[in-house]
């Protein structure tokens, strides 16, 4: 059974950092994100979310602020 999470309703700043966005989304996991912002992510890419590379699954039910990962 995959792992399941939302965000809703939140601003993320100022996390992440070495190798990894803000939030990590691991293989398998699926997550929600619902007006949702990142921003100042500690990444010097400025990436924000994880993805796992793409094994994840992230649902937008409505647009999101943030940049994936590469």
């Amino acid at each position: 059974m995959p792992h399941k999470a939302s965000v809703e309703y939140a601003t993320i700043m100022y996390g992440g950092g070495g190798s990894m966005g803000q939030l990590w989304i691991e293989g398998g996991a699926e997550v929600t994100l619902e007006n949702a912002v990142f921003s100042n992510s500690g990444m010097a890419n400025g990436c924000d979310v994880d993805n796992s590379d793409g094994a994840g699954i992230i649902h937008q039910p409505v647009p999101n602020t943030f940049a994936l990962c590469p």
